[in-house]
């Protein structure tokens, strides 16, 4: 048995450029969780579980400070910036009340405003903002 180190990316397995997989071979792979693996696995499972919470308990508001102050909410903020790109990806894929979390956590507001007051266009200049720092989305 042959073991290989690989990268994963979420939906290709690299393989390193010697090692050749023929094709009549079965090949068996094992994915190891290093632990920073298993703690953005365990962040992003709070977060979303705060978010669903929040969700199931505010929508029925269509704004105001009752958003806002709800605790899971709240909670979402006290996760802080590693918080920020799993908030950054659910605007990628919805458009939610994220923002003022957003500018609690980073001291920022990419937000134009022009902007201000459309959401679809204060979701695109975050997920702008996020680029720019670097953010994965």
């Amino acid at each position: 048995m042959l073991t290989v180190r690989a990268i994963y990316d979420g939906q290709t397995l690299k393989l390193p450029k010697n090692i050749v997989v023929k094709k009549p071979q079965e090949v068996f792979v094992t994915f190891l969780e290093d632990s920073e693996t298993a703690e953005n696995r365990a962040l992003a499972e709070k977060f979303e579980a705060l978010y669903q919470k929040w969700k199931s308990e505010t929508g029925l508001y269509s704004g105001g400070s009752a958003i806002f102050e709800n605790e899971n909410y709240q909670k979402m903020i006290r996760l802080g910036k590693p918080a920020v790109p799993l908030m950054l990806k659910k605007l990628q894929k919805e458009l939610t009340m994220l923002f003022p979390a957003l500018v609690k956590i980073t001291g920022e507001n990419p937000i134009l405003e022009k902007h201000i007051g459309y959401p679809h266009k204060m979701a695109k200049d975050w997920l702008k903002w996020g680029k720019s720092k670097g953010y994965e989305l």
